[in-house]
């Protein structure tokens, strides 16, 4: 039987960090998330609202990730929950509200915008809209004007958790 060459002996974990238990499972360890497309980290899905809102912990409660379960104080007139997006520091998936968003013009200047505007004239304008869609997002932990730096051609994330 051919051996992977691969395999360190003895060690049950081969070069790639992967380790293999009893049950000859091979699981391997989790690798940062690093995203091309600010697609990549907005989250468009809505759950379809069910007869009774008050009894989704039960009948449609799902978490969405293990950090961050759903609120339900968050839960919408018509039965859906607010829209939830991620912010691009840490992953975490918290509703709009609590976001903030981070737009260049053309001039390159650097403009910080609530993600959700004051007014309803603001809310409801197509700037606001695109700019919530296509700009990234940060929470409000993540959130301060040392977050990115803008340099020529490219914007330089810098976490500061």
């Amino acid at each position: 039987i051919f051996q992977d060459s691969t395999m360190v002996s003895g060690t049950g974990e081969d070069i790639l960090g992967a380790t293999i238990d009893s049950s000859n499972e091979i699981r391997q360890e989790p690798m940062e998330i690093k995203a091309e497309r600010v697609d990549d980290f907005v989250d468009f899905k809505q759950e379809e609202p069910t007869a009774d809102i008050y009894s989704r912990h039960i009948t449609n409660y799902r978490p969405v990730d293990q950090y961050t379960p759903r609120d339900h104080s968050e839960v919408q007139p018509n039965g859906k929950h607010a829209e939830r997006r991620k912010c691009i520091v840490c992953y975490r998936r918290v509703a709009q509200s609590e976001m903030r968003i981070f737009a260049l013009n053309h001039t390159k200047r650097e403009t910080w915008i609530n993600a959700v505007r004051s007014t309803p004239e603001g809310r409801n304008s197509l700037k606001a809209q695109l700019n919530a869609i296509t700009t990234p997002m940060l929470c409000n932990s993540h959130f301060s004007p040392s977050s990115f730096i803008h340099s020529a051609n490219r914007t330089t994330l810098r976490g500061n958790a």
